[in-house]
């Protein structure tokens, strides 16, 4: 009697085991895959961008001189004398 109750309970202990095993796994594989998600995710938001998504430092460099230039010139005061030809 004891040895039938240990069979039955260990065939439905291995029922119920198949029966959950698809749920673990997926539950196992939809934790690695949101885990390893976003460990990419935050990789990418440190790590620099591509060269074609920046500008490099030179064009900067380059629109900062050119602005200084600009505020820097010295623009001609005309004066009343100054009409057409600068030399009268």
């Amino acid at each position: 009697m004891k040895r039938s109750f240990l069979a039955v309970w260990a065939c439905s202990l291995a029922l119920s085991l198949t029966a959950c095993w698809h749920t673990v796994i997926d539950l196992g594989f939809r934790a690695y895959r949101r885990a390893r998600d976003w460990v990419v995710d935050a990789a990418r938001a440190v790590s620099p961008k591509l060269p074609s998504e920046r500008l490099p430092a030179t064009r900067f460099d380059a629109a900062a001189e050119f602005v200084l230039r600009m505020v820097k010139r010295d623009r001609p005061v005309i004066q009343a004398r100054w009409r057409m030809c600068p030399s009268a």
